[in-house]
């Protein structure tokens, strides 16, 4: 802002009269308007206007409009007192980054929810306290906002209030925790913060003025500024993006700034702002709010925070451990700044409100150390204080930054032979019914589950607690797994109903043949088969739920296995398979925060003849944030859209993740997200298949990140192989898309009407329809990528710029998904020069295993390379190559030599026998060449290229001899056969390698059959697909000074592709013998596959195995067939009886003159 505080002041005094001159009308308007109905109008609008920002469902949103006005409760300052307020005027920096953002400094406390109460002043200004006490202190506060509204002395609660009103109060006297005062969303509550423990104060504030760049600096230097804003009633529904809406409204609403980022709302840039609706609005609670729109930025203000004379910190217990009676457990902590005179340990049993229990005083001011025996308090709620004194005063304390539990009585035990007796806390005294124990159980008890028995009835929690399963007879060993605990029950067979923010969950027990119970979340029907959770946030650990959920052909249903609505739920390390609903048949969120890690989600499905919604098979996400680590989820069939995974109106998080051959007749057989925003890392999404569009990812208004993940063997019956992006933004970058297919475009990559989006690093390779496609590159940065091997074209409608490559990627293994870059990989050392590292400190690898991020597993490049010429009298000069070792694992080094400065290595260029030690001498040479070196591991994985070096010497201008033995011509040679190409080579000091060359027209064009041969006289060739009786074969050989010599077949042979029937005018007529051999399935296959093939009459058919070398392995068929379609199986067995190896395999048949051959792949 350029203008004058002063002038701002009176522009948003004359805005807030006018904005009530208006509000009759639109007030009315809005009121009869629902929540969906909201949504649809401002997306629309959004869209029009070009904005970069999505609204969705949210809590706010749910409020009524009075509700959501009554929230907004910063009241503007008059000239006197803004003029009255201390004010610095900051030295502005050049050097600020583009963007800086506080959380990624452990600066930022969790978002909270102001509810329906005008009380955003003090959550601003509570929110900046907590983030400079961690930022200063390393301390995690939750402070209490009703403490300043209920003792600011100035009548300034839910009515409103100034952002200085509730520093006052923190110089004065300080802030208190949210256990002494809780947040109770309203006026007349009795001040009682004067009996609690003050745990921050302030020596100062300041304000400075509402421009970008004093912001940024106070940011910077100090720690997040609180402001005001106009917060526009369509803001209540913002879930991502950068909200760049503008209204010249004066601010109502006070807000944290936490950082900023310059890039954002298409390059305008955004502050990052924290907000007061709660965690379910925006990202988390935090949005991203463009430069100088609705007034944000006005009445700045940065504090002085008061820090600790020693500074305290506690390392362990920190929060989530489990510590049993008896145990002696290390209480660690770490101190600086000052030495403090002694220490005292105290413990907390009702999460840190009190620490009535004192576990040891007066140790020494240098001890950072205590081994505690854990006592007999059995609570879930326990947290440890440090406090260090110095000179007669505390210096300084912190506390566990979350609770730990003390495992121990009270426990409730159930067993089928148990002796039923109130209150069920001993063995012997066990509950017969896991419900009657969930009655009668305190917060935090655990019930313990005796397995070996299945449990014909369901069980509603309703009290936070923990069902574990697996328990022996005794309860003295544990073991799910050996002691099975079963529940079989129709409905839900475990729900959790109202537990939200509390401990509680279900672990070790398996779930089947449930039906869910009957809710409207939104959509009436049947939700959660195995497990229902409603306003709860339980964690969901280590079970195997099967065979739940229901389906009809009229009804809806979500969630097969698990429902969740509204709470905070962990679902980790379950085995959900085999599970059905009309949505979400593994998994179905709404309205939720989810984190969901380590699980498998497979098998699910939904009826094929219902109607209505079919989306999301392994899990559905709606309105929901969802962070997804590490889950395998696959083979879920028969839904519309996200056979994988479907997101609408959510964020999903995704890091590990593997989702594959999952299917969809609309489009995302892998995922689907719409008005969502998407984080893919470290994802595999392979196999999944689509009859319409995006058969891996489908993808369309909303944020997009996708980094180092790979998109393979998708398949799309129209557009969008593994990729369809459509008015999307964010970044696609160090990916591997590779063999994906279409049958129209876009078989590996399609994008239509981007918004600003990267597009850098990737491999883009051997995908079918296609290797990339876009409507435009108008928003696209694409740059860096390597687009090699697909068909029909590499590109469709785009013309890349320079820095894009097309080079042979050289996978390790393909076959079996293994996307390192192998020897000779054109993706090696050729990413963005200008970004991020690899790991090693190498020039950005191309593809899912290049870039800062990637996990690295090739070995570390080669350094210090030199190439130094030995002079010889006897024998011609040599170039000694020297560098150095290889500091991690390898196998051997690549030593590339070539003619030409600067030159990238490749399969093309000479490369020399594979030393293990970190020298090698070359000879002879002639002229000038230059080297690099590459080491590779026993993986086949190859590292970075050193820095290049060359020389240069006297000539050797003798060129090899050589002579073409076979095949020299005549020969008649069939498609699929192996050929054994050989030839002599011969030179004065010795051939280098050799290149192979095929002709199919006389030579007037030749094909390279393979390059950098050794001379070993021999190459073994599988003849192609190809009819031509003028075929030629070339070999060309090199010695190390690059003279060239070459021979090629004295005379023309024919290969003959016998598929199909020939017709010679002087025989008759002879109808095709087979009309086809059918690809078999699957395919690549372990087990067994399934062989088709037709026959149009009577006839003997030889359907024979054979392996690479042309060595024939099994005989399938070889007997008379009559017309018509023939089915046989190969269980990867030789004649013998004997199980082959991994590998690719060749089935051929000949009937009559008919001959086909198709490839097979086996993997043991």
């Amino acid at each position: 802002m350029k203008n004058s505080p002063v002038d701002s002041r009176k522009i948003i005094i004359l805005a807030l009269a006018a904005l009530t001159l208006l509000s009759t009308s639109v007030v009315g308007e809005v009121r009869e308007e629902s929540q969906e109905d909201r949504i649809a109008r401002i997306n629309k609008e959004i869209a029009e206007k070009g904005q970069h920002w999505t609204a969705g469902k949210t809590g706010i949103g749910s409020l009524s409009y009075d509700e959501r006005r009554a929230m907004m409760g910063l009241r503007p300052m008059s000239d006197a007192e803004w003029s009255s307020l201390p004010r610095v005027e900051l030295t502005v920096s050049a050097a600020l980054p583009e963007s800086y953002d506080w959380r990624g400094l452990n600066g930022v406390s969790p978002a909270k929810n102001q509810g329906s109460c005008g009380s955003c002043w003090a959550f601003a200004t509570i929110g900046q306290l907590e983030s400079f006490a961690l930022i200063y202190d390393q301390r995690l506060l939750d402070l209490s906002e009703q403490a300043i509204m209920a003792c600011n002395g100035a009548d300034q609660g839910c009515n409103g209030g100034f952002l200085s009103t509730a520093y006052d109060v923190f110089y004065n006297y300080g802030a208190v925790d949210e256990s002494c005062m809780p947040y109770e969303a309203r006026d007349g509550v009795t001040c009682d913060m004067y009996s609690c423990e003050v745990l921050a104060t302030i020596d100062g504030y300041y304000s400075v003025s509402p421009t970008v760049d004093q912001i940024k600096q106070a940011i910077y230097d100090y720690g997040p500024v609180a402001c005001g804003m106009f917060a526009h009633d369509n803001l209540s529904n913002y879930i991502s993006g950068c909200y760049s809406a503008d209204y010249p409204d004066g601010p109502n609403h006070g807000v944290l700034l936490i950082g900023w980022d310059d890039s954002a709302c298409g390059g305008d840039g955004a502050w990052i702002m924290k907000n007061s609706w709660g965690e379910g609005w925006g990202y988390d609670g935090i949005g991203y709010i463009q430069y100088n729109v609705c007034s944000i930025g006005v009445f700045p203000y940065y504090i002085d925070y008061h820090e600790s004379t020693v500074l305290v910190h506690v390392d362990t217990p920190d929060g989530g451990e489990e510590l049993s009676i008896g145990e002696e457990f290390d209480i660690t902590w770490s101190i600086s700044r000052q030495t403090p005179d002694s220490i005292s340990v105290l413990l907390s049993l009702n999460s840190g409100m009190s620490y009535d229990s004192i576990i040891v005083n007066g140790l020494s001011g240098t001890s950072e150390n205590y081994l505690w025996t854990v006592p007999e308090l059995p609570v879930t709620t326990a947290r440890i204080k440090v406090i260090a004194y110095y000179e007669n005063t505390t210096g300084g304390y912190d506390f566990s930054d979350a609770d730990f539990r003390i495992i121990g009585p009270p426990y409730r035990y159930v067993s089928p032979t148990g002796g039923n007796v109130y209150p069920y806390t001993l063995p012997r005294w066990a509950a017969t019914s896991i419900q009657v124990a969930a009655d009668v159980a305190d917060p935090g008890d655990t019930i313990m589950v005796e397995g070996n028995h299945t449990y014909t009835a369901g069980v509603t929690v309703t009290t936070p607690l923990w069902l574990l399963g697996g328990w022996d007879s005794d309860y003295s060993v544990r073991d799910p797994e050996t002691n099975s605990t079963t529940i079989s029950s129709v409905g839900s067979p475990i729900s959790f109903m109202n537990t939200l923010f509390v401990n509680c969950g279900v672990d070790g027990f398996i779930l089947i043949n449930g039906t869910g119970r009957s809710a409207q979340l939104p959509e009436t029907g049947a939700y959660g088969g195995g497990i229902f959770s409603y306003r709860a946030s339980p964690v969901i650990r280590n079970n195997i739920i099967r065979n739940c959920g229901y389906t009809s052909v009229s009804a809806f249903s979500g969630g097969g296995a698990i429902a969740c609505h509204d709470g905070t739920v962990t679902i980790e390390n379950n085995i959900i398979e085999d599970n059905r609903a009309q949505c979400g048949g593994g998994i179905y969120l709404y309205d939720v925060t989810a984190t969901i890690t380590g699980n498998t989600i497979t098998g699910s499905t939904c009826h094929a003849e219902y109607t209505g919604t079919k989306d999301g098979g392994g899990i559905y996400v709606l309105y929901s944030t969802a962070t997804l680590s590490d889950n395998m989820i696959g083979t879920n069939t028969g839904f519309r859209s996200g056979g994988g995974i479907y997101g609408r109106f959510s964020t999903i998080v995704m890091s590990g993740d593997t989702v594959s051959a999952n299917t969809a007749s609309f489009g995302g057989a892998g995922i689907y997200t719409e008005r969502s925003g998407l984080d893919i890392a470290h994802g595999v999404i392979v196999e999944n298949i689509s009859t319409s569009q995006a058969g891996g990812l489908f993808v369309r208004w909303g944020h997009l990140d996708i980094q180092n993940t790979i998109i393979a063997l998708n398949e799309s019956s129209s557009i969008g192989g593994g990729i369809y992006a459509d008015s999307c933004w964010g970044s696609i970058v160090n990916n591997t898309v590779d063999d994906n297919s279409a049958t129209f475009a876009g078989g590996n990559v399609f994008l239509n009407s981007m918004e600003a989006t990267e597009f850098i690093n990737n491999l883009v390779t051997f995908g079918q329809g296609y290797g990339f496609q876009a409507s435009s590159l108008d928003n696209i940065s694409f740059s860096y990528n390597n687009v090699y091997g697909n068909t029909p074209a590499e590109y469709l409608i785009v013309t890349p710029d320079s820095t894009n490559s097309s080079r042979a990627p050289h996978y390790a293994d393909a076959v079996t998904l293994d996307y390192h870059p192998g020897m000779h990989s054109g993706a090696i050392d050729t990413g963005d020069p200008t970004g991020p590292a690899d790991p090693d400190g190498s020039r950005a690898d191309q593809g899912a295993f290049g870039g800062a991020t990637a996990h690295f597993t090739a070995p570390d490049y080669i350094t210090g390379l030199t190439a130094t010429v030995i002079p010889s009298t006897t024998t011609p000069d040599s170039i000694r190559l020297d560098w150095d070792a290889c500091t991690s694992e390898f196998d051997q080094y690549v030593i590339y030599a070539s003619w030409h400065d600067g030159f990238l290595p490749a399969d093309s260029c000479s490369y020399l026998p594979n030393p293990t030690t970190e020298s090698y001498i070359y000879m002879p040479y002639s002229g000038c060449h230059f080297f690099r070196v590459a080491a590779v591991n026993s993986s086949g994985y190859s590292g970075g290229f050193s820095n290049q070096a060359g020389a240069c010497i006297g000539a050797d201008g003798i060129s090899p001899e050589v002579t073409v033995v076979y095949p020299n011509g005549g020969e008649f040679i069939e498609t699929g056969d192996t050929v054994y190409v050989s030839w002599i080579a011969t030179d004065n000091v010795g051939i280098d390698s050799l290149s192979i060359w095929f002709s199919v027209n006389a030579g007037t064009d030749y094909s390279l059959l393979s390059g950098g041969e050794a001379n070993d006289s021999t190459f073994m060739w599988i003849a192609p697909v190809a009819t031509s009786d003028s075929c030629l074969i070339k070999i060309v050989a090199y010695d190390a000074a690059l003279n060239e010599g070459e021979d090629s077949s004295n005379d023309l042979f024919s290969v003959k592709d016998l598929t199909d029937v020939e017709d010679d005018e002087d025989q008759p007529d002879i109808p095709v013998l087979a009309t086809s051999l059918e690809q078999n399935y699957p395919n690549p296959f372990n087990g067994h596959t399934t062989l088709a093939y037709t026959v149009a009459e009577k006839c003997a058919v030889e359907m024979r195995i054979f392996d690479t070398a042309g060595r024939q392995i099994r005989t399938l068929e070889n007997r008379d067939r009559a017309p018509g379609r023939h089915i046989v199986t190969w269980n990867g067995k030789d004649d013998a009886g004997r199980p082959v190896t991994s590998g690719v395999y060749f089935c051929r048949i000949k009937a009559g003159k008919f001959r086909q051959t198709r490839k097979i792949i086996y993997l043991r």
